[in-house]
C-alpha cells in the first residue's frame, strides 16, 4: 500500500486520485447541499482508521448533533470493519476556528468594510482546551473540516466588500494549515460550500467565498448532482465528480454513485 495517499474507499476517486487523497497536503472538495461532502469527510475519516496506527478527528461547523454524525459514522464502521471510533470538535464561528490552530481573530464591523485583526497566539496563553496542541495533533493522520465556509457565512460574508477580509483570514488559516500537515504527516481534508448562478441554472455550481479551494488546495474535487445519464443509472443516488485540481492533470468529471446506506461507490 501507498502510505504517501489516504485510500478513500471508492474505486472512482482512488482513480481520479491516483490512489486517494495525499497525506502531508491539503485536499478539498466543493458541493451544493445534499451532494455528499459531510458523507465524503467521513469515509476518508473512517478509511484512515482502517489504513493508519492513528486517529481520524473531524472539525464540525455545521451545528450537527452528535447522534446525526454518529449516524454517518456508523455506516462507515460497518463498512470498513473497524471498532475504533472518529474524534469530533464542535467549532462555532471564525473565532473558535483561529483559535483552534493558535490564531487570535478579532473583527471590527462599524465600518463599511469588515476589518479584521488576526495574529498568533503566544505560547503561554495557549488554551489546551481551545487550541490543538503538538500532543493532540500527534495522535491524527486526518483531519477533516466540514466546513470551512460555515464559520465565515456567519461573520464574514453579505457584499463583496468582505472578500478582503474574508480572504485574510483563509490565508492565514491555510498557513496553519500547512504547519499541521507537514509537521504530522496528516491528510487534511476540507469541504466547501458551492452555489449555483440563478441566471444559468444548467451552469456547474461554484464555490462559495471567491475560490478559496482553488488557490490554497492543490488537490480538489467538485461533486455535482446527476446530469441526465447518472440519474437514469442510479436515480437520486447518482453524482458527477469533477478533478477540479491536480498537479499535472487535467480536469476530467466522471459519473459516481453514493449509495445511503454505503457511501460513494
Amino acid at each position: 500500500m501507498d502510505e504517501s495517499v489516504l485510500p478513500t474507499g471508492s474505486k472512482v476517486l482512488d482513480e481520479l486520485l491516483q490512489g486517494g487523497i495525499p497525506r502531508r497536503a491539503v485536499a478539498g472538495a466543493f458541493a451544493l447541499p445534499d451532494t455528499g461532502k459531510t458523507w465524503l469527510t467521513h469515509q476518508l475519516a473512517v478509511s484512515n482508521l482502517k489504513n493508519s496506527t492513528k486517529g481520524s478527528l473531524i472539525i464540525e461547523t455545521e451545528a450537527y448533533r452528535d447522534e446525526d454524525y454518529e449516524r454517518y459514522s456508523k455506516i462507515f464502521y460497518d463498512r470498513f470493519g473497524t471498532k475504533r471510533k472518529v474524534d469530533y470538535i464542535h467549532v462555532r464561528g471564525v473565532k473558535q476556528l483561529c483559535e483552534l490552530f493558535g490564531l487570535e481573530y478579532d473583527k471590527d464591523d462599524s465600518g463599511k468594510k469588515a476589518k479584521v485583526y488576526i495574529r498568533e497566539i503566544p505560547k503561554k496563553k495557549i488554551d489546551a482546551e481551545k487550541t490543538l496542541t503538538k500532543t493532540q495533533l500527534n495522535k491524527y493522520s486526518f483531519i477533516g473540516i466540514d466546513s470551512f465556509s460555515k464559520p465565515f457565512k456567519g461573520e464574514i460574508s453579505g457584499s463583496t466588500a468582505d472578500f478582503p477580509a474574508r480572504a485574510q483570514v483563509s490565508d492565514r488559516l491555510f498557513y496553519k494549515f500547512d504547519d499541521v500537515f507537514m509537521n504530522h504527516n496528516i491528510a487534511m481534508f476540507l469541504t466547501v460550500h458551492a452555489s449555483k448562478d440563478p441566471m444559468m441554472p444548467f451552469g456547474r455550481p461554484h464555490q462559495y467565498g471567491a475560490e478559496t479551494l482553488t488557490y490554497n488546495c492543490k488537490f480538489l474535487l467538485g461533486l455535482y448532482g446527476p446530469d441526465k445519464a447518472t440519474y437514469e443509472k442510479w436515480g437520486y443516488e447518482g453524482r458527477r465528480v469533477e478533478l477540479k485540481r491536480f498537479p499535472g492533470t487535467p480536469s476530467i468529471i466522471k459519473p459516481l454513485r453514493l449509495k445511503k446506506d454505503w457511501g460513494f461507490e
